[in-house]
């Protein structure tokens, strides 16, 4: 077996995977309530950024103080360094290259000297192709990015620190290979790789696979350095049209290419309040990376992982397998794996019928009712992992249905209160999408909407006998025509 070979078979065995977390200065909170549920999660390790330009800042030095040995005593943490204080760099922004190249590698040996008791590896830089991050038109043939990132990495490997290539985004072949002949990758342990497949518009014109470009990097990095490791250091998937079992599917994907660590991007969602590089809403995607909301509601990935792990994650993942026959004529079942909407599918199911249970699996256990119905059933039990708030990844589901049962929602009242956006758009605009996709769909299927139990009032004038083993109406004309 190849090297590559040979890694990806033992990366797989271990299955250890980390998460970024960029913390801003002053966030003592937020690590500290992040940093536990990363660890439940089962996580390995963790990337976050060491600003140069904000340890140089007022108050820095104190937070990274307090930062960089709290989160590396308790998991390995990779620090990325980057970022040129503004008043050390050629263009004045933190994204120029600094006036005296040396600067950025003493830097990097502070850092080692400060926190080298909390760290392995140090990653020099991010996205050096990304202007936000390392203006190239200051220098378009990275000539100073070579020096100052070349030196840096040479004396963290004399003081017994293993160096990190940062990775561009989107991948690069021809900057990775100039990195090489400069001597580089002759200096580093690892390469960083940088891949967003089905988030970034600008990266899927390139994207040609994972196999493809891990390929093309190894092929690269043996020419120089084949002892240098390929790491993942950053993918994942914005759930931004509340497509969370994919995000859930690209994290099972990328933690089985042939990379030796992958860190997802990222735990927890940008708050909406907050800029990103590009400012404030630049684009939504930015803002549903993560494995938790802003407020630090758990997606399906997060929950997933936490309940057991990767292999909890594959078991629900592999639920999803809507296969029906051409011609079939199915009956949909949104909400098919809550309690009402699992029995109902059990009965139409018991009737030969053929269903398609369309549900996110937002409530835990849910999925056990589905893990039920396709062992009682079989083939005929047709799962659609989606959330009715996703128009485009409902639609097709309709396609072929000859009647649909729309259970789907949030049906606390007391979470309404709480959010009651997020209870609009799923109750609301989620029976709107269903309705629209039947109506696209063009076969006049029939929609039983049910509604909730909580129209009815507390039914406080509702006299209640025991009979047997349940309570039913004392009054016998309610208790055979209903309320």
């Amino acid at each position: 077996m190849n090297k590559a070979g040979s890694r990806a078979s033992d990366h797989q065995e271990t299955r250890q995977f980390g998460f970024v977390e960029w913390f801003r200065p002053g966030e003592y909170e937020r690590a500290e309530v992040a940093l536990p549920d990363i660890l439940e999660s089962g996580a390995s390790y963790l990337r976050t950024h060491l600003s140069w330009a904000e340890y140089l800042a007022p108050g820095g030095q104190q937070w990274f103080d307090w930062l960089i040995p709290r989160i590396g005593s308790e998991i390995d943490l990779l620090p990325c360094i980057h970022y040129t204080p503004p008043s050390l760099s050629r263009t004045g922004r933190s994204s120029g290259p600094p006036i005296d190249l040396k600067s950025y590698a003493d830097f990097v040996d502070h850092v080692l000297t400060r926190y080298g008791r909390y760290i392995s590896h140090i990653e020099l830089w991010n996205e050096p192709n990304n202007l936000l991050d390392w203006d190239w038109r200051h220098d378009s043939d990275f000539l100073l990015f070579c020096e100052m990132v070349g030196g840096a990495a040479y004396w963290a490997k004399q003081r017994g620190y293993k160096p990190v290539l940062g990775g561009p985004c989107p991948f690069d072949p021809y900057w990775l290979n100039l990195m090489g002949t400069r001597g580089v990758l002759g200096v580093v342990d690892a390469v960083g790789f940088h891949g967003f497949p089905g988030t970034w518009d600008s990266e899927e014109a390139s994207w040609g696979g994972w196999d493809m470009h891990l390929g093309e990097m190894r092929g690269i990095i043996d020419r120089y350095n084949a002892d240098a490791e390929i790491w993942i250091t950053e993918t994942g998937y914005s759930t931004w049209r509340n497509d969370e079992i994919e995000q859930a599917r690209r994290f099972i994907k990328a933690l089985n290419v042939p990379a030796d660590r992958m860190y997802w991007y990222s735990w927890c969602d940008v708050p909406p309040d907050v800029p990103v590089q590009e400012g404030l809403w630049f684009d939504p995607r930015h803002y549903h990376l993560g494995a938790v909301s802003h407020d630090n509601k758990p997606k399906l990935l997060a929950r997933l992982l936490t309940e057991g792990g990767v292999k909890r994650l594959e078991e629900v993942a592999a639920l999803a397998a809507p296969n029906i026959a051409s011609g079939a004529a199915p009956i949909v079942v949104t909400g098919g794996s809550g309690f009402v909407g699992c029995n109902l599918a059990d009965s139409l199911l018991s009737d030969g019928e053929d269903v398609i249970i369309l549900d996110s699996l937002a409530r835990s256990g849910v999925d056990q009712n589905l893990s039920w119905l396709k062992e009682r059933h079989g083939g005929r039990v047709h799962p659609v992992l989606a959330d009715v708030r996703d128009l485009l990844g409902i639609e097709a589901a309709f396609r072929d249905a000859k009647a649909v049962f729309h259970y789907a929602a949030q049906t606390a009242v007391t979470t309404s209160l709480v959010d009651p956006l997020e209870d609009f758009e799923t109750n609301a605009r989620g029976t709107l999408n269903v309705l629209e996709s039947v109506r696209r769909a063009g076969k006049r299927a029939p929609v039983i909407f049910a509604s909730t139990n909580k129209v009815y009032g507390a039914l406080d004038d509702l006299g209640l006998v025991e009979l047997g083993d349940r309570y039913l109406p004392e009054d016998e004309t309610v208790r055979t025509q209903g309320i």
